[in-house]
């Protein structure tokens, strides 16, 4: 996949990061659940993950819940499950998840457009098989409060004493990260090459544009 060379949008960015991972091997986490609110507890300027599953009928914390959990408190590297993040909400989802400190979420599969809606929150949605994904939830258990790093340029995670485990990310994803790039900044990024080639086809087939004068926005 060809990409042009830029400067830097004004998105956030996301080159390699290092913190605590915490393991949530749950299948099918909605984004309703990943981003719904419980009244009296979650603000939008204080957004809590999870909110419906950590947070008990009475109002505290339920202390089995691994995000309540002092090793765990300030992960910023979510460990989950197949299909992390279906269902309608992306976009709010994945903003509750950054708002929160979270910068990674590992999964052998992501629901339909979250992982697009991640990356515009600067949160990286990468996937893993499924074998990886549990070396790494088993790995954050027994080495709990251990970081790891979690590196875009490599496309890999690093841990002290292991192996380099290798993670897939869309070379568009990968790209829109690394320099920040929003919606608004890819298509001014390629509004000068979409304009040349509209201005080539006409200047060959005419007979397709009409009469008048060249490309509109062209020049």
């Amino acid at each position: 996949m060809k990409l042009p060379t830029v400067r830097g949008g004004s998105g956030p960015r996301f080159v390699r990061h290092t913190g605590t991972a915490a393991a949530l091997l749950l299948a099918d986490l909605e984004c309703g659940v990943i981003g719904t609110p419980v009244a009296g507890i979650q603000a939008s300027v204080d957004p809590l993950p999870f909110a419906t599953l950590r947070v008990l009928p009475d109002g505290s914390r339920d202390p089995d819940f691994v995000l309540n959990r002092r090793p765990y408190r300030a992960a910023s590297i979510l460990v989950t499950g197949e299909n992390f993040g279906a269902g309608t909400g992306a976009e709010h989802a994945a903003r509750v998840l950054a708002s929160a400190g979270i910068r990674v979420v590992f999964a052998p599969g992501f629901g339909a457009g979250f992982e697009a809606a991640a990356a515009a929150a600067g949160l990286l949605a990468a996937t893993l098989p499924a074998d990886s994904v549990e070396e790494l939830g088993e790995w954050s258990v027994v080495h709990a409060g251990q970081e790891m790093t979690v590196d875009l340029e490599t496309e890999r995670v690093e841990r002290a004493g292991c192996e380099p485990v290798a993670i897939c990310v869309h070379p568009r994803v990968r790209y829109k990260l690394r320099f920040g790039l929003t919606e608004l900044d890819e298509i001014l990024e390629h509004s000068a090459e979409t304009m040349a080639f509209r201005q080539a086809d006409r200047d060959r087939r005419p007979w397709l544009y009409g009469s008048g004068g060249r490309v509109p926005g062209g020049g």
